[in-house]
């Protein structure tokens, strides 16, 4: 019994045996953390600087609308390109991004339409960053571990989506919203650091086609799944009308009558905690 238990434990964490999957695990979850931790330090920082709760909602919406209308693109792109050095690339990106934003906001001189530029960046290289990380995992593991590594891959996410909030409400707290920020530029900064180190044999030329040509095949390939649009379109409808005003009264509401930043990121936290239950479930 003994040996069938260790079987079934190296059938489901074999996948951290392997160098590079171990890599891409470290920066990956390394830039969660600091992704989560955006919402709470944004909304804070516009907040803090007197700018309303619409003010909230424009940049919130300055990076999701972004990284909804690029992200087939994205997925182009990561067809095209080394899917790593699509990956280094909206790193870098975010990490300037957030770096500059960091320094306007602990000196005090961040406008409103700066950092709505700002976050619209931060949305744009995720939107190029998820397609290529979707694409790379075949080859960053043996085929045997592809399946837990991609359940490991959902435990790291909705690990970040509890620590990073969590984290964010202290930094906030307990220094402002600048310095939320700057970490989270600097775990862009690991990330691509990691995704460097990585040992991935060069993928055979893809049959050339234009850009356009794929995001037509693309966008044909999403509509003719029922089920795919459907989640989709479920998806967006819930984050229109439930999840983005949750996020906006939300945390106007915490910093009004709960104490500030750091119950905003404890409930933001509890959002992940179902999550890593589903996800550790799937790594079975």
């Amino acid at each position: 019994m003994a040996s069938t238990s260790g079987d079934h434990r190296d059938g489901r964490l074999g996948a951290l045996g392997e160098r590079n999957f171990r890599l891409f695990l470290t920066g990956y979850v390394t830039s969660l953390v600091g992704s989560a931790m955006v919402p709470v330090a944004l909304t804070f920082a516009v907040l803090d600087q007197g700018d309303g709760t619409a003010a909230v909602g424009y940049v919130l919406g300055a990076e999701t609308v972004p990284l909804v209308a690029l992200l087939l693109l994205g997925g182009v792109v990561a067809d095209r390109v080394p899917r790593r050095v699509s990956m280094i690339g909206a790193d870098l990106i975010r990490f300037a991004s957030e770096a500059l934003l960091a320094v306007l906001l602990l000196t005090g001189s961040a406008p409103l339409w700066i950092v709505m530029v700002l976050a619209a960046v931060l949305g744009a290289g995720q939107a190029f960053f998820n397609p290529a990380m979707t694409g790379l995992m075949p080859e960053l593991v043996s085929a045997g571990h592809l399946q837990p590594a991609n359940a490991l891959r959902s435990v790291a996410s909705s690990t970040g989506q509890v620590l990073g909030p969590g984290l964010a409400g202290i930094i906030v707290a307990a220094g402002g919203p600048g310095w939320a920020i700057a970490i989270d530029a600097a775990t862009y900064a690991i990330s691509a650091a990691c995704l460097l180190r990585l040992d991935i044999p060069p993928r055979p030329p893809a049959m050339p086609s234009s850009m356009v040509a794929q995001l037509a095949g693309g966008w044909h390939e999403f509509r003719s799944r029922t089920w795919l649009w459907a989640i989709v379109t479920q998806f967006a409808t819930f984050n229109a009308f439930c999840f983005a005003p949750f996020m906006v009264l939300g945390a106007v509401t915490a910093r009004e009558r709960l104490g500030g930043a750091g119950p905003w990121g404890a409930i933001l936290a509890a959002l992940g905690v179902g999550s890593i239950l589903g996800g550790l479930l799937s790594v079975r």
